[in-house]
């Protein structure tokens, strides 16, 4: 039997239920198709490609060879986030007279409760190192240790560590992924205004 929905087992009339879309679906599918695509090229190329014009293009071999190990490490990764996408409980974000709700991962911290938090901020990584969705909403905390210890309880063990180490260094946030379809600047201005609406705080 699946576990109901937030929308199901929230009773706050008020509350703010954000789900992933559909782009979200599509675009793992579109790495799964990329990546079989790339390896059917690179295969086709290296097995039937005409041996008297390999002098004439000596890049395909090449090529062919790098099109073939990139499809060997994507698509075993892009299947594997396929399906623990579509194993595990759809990514949602709540927000309502308590605070917000991060179920938006395998390693959601739950509720953080809106006097624990001391406002929001954006996270974007642009450039060549940027592999995949790198970008997420920073919940800056109060009391970092106090809100942990609130949590320590309900998080799983590889949270709770993840916690520590990010807050023994000095840390003061909770990242909250862009996992929702939408850009991670009008998630932040949401939950900004949610704040000011709940709280009276900006």
């Amino acid at each position: 039997m699946s576990a109901p929905s937030a929308a199901a087992v929230h009773a706050d009339p008020s509350a703010r239920i954000l789900t992933a879309t559909s782009a979200v679906l599509r675009g793992k599918l579109g790495a799964l198709v990329f990546f079989v695509v790339v390896g059917l090229v690179s295969a086709c190329l290296w097995m039937g490609y005409p041996v008297e014009l390999m002098s004439q293009f000596r890049r395909l071999p090449m090529l062919a060879v790098m099109g073939m190990v990139a499809c060997v490490i994507g698509l075993p990764l892009s299947l594997v986030d396929l399906w623990r996408y579509l194993s595990g409980p759809r990514p949602t974000l709540v927000i309502d007279a308590a605070g917000v709700h991060d179920h938006l991962s395998r390693d959601s911290v739950g509720l953080i409760r809106w006097e624990e938090i001391e406002g929001f901020n954006v996270r974007t990584l642009n450039g060549w190192l940027k592999v995949g969705n790198n970008d997420c909403v920073l919940v800056y905390l109060r009391a970092p240790q106090a809100t942990l210890e609130r949590l320590r309880p309900a998080l799983p063990p590889r949270v709770t560590r993840r916690m520590e180490r990010s807050f023994s260094h000095g840390h003061t946030t909770i990242p909250l992924p862009a996992l929702l379809g939408i850009p991670v600047t009008s998630m932040t201005s949401l939950l900004r205004d949610e704040m000011g609406k709940r709280t009276g705080r900006s």
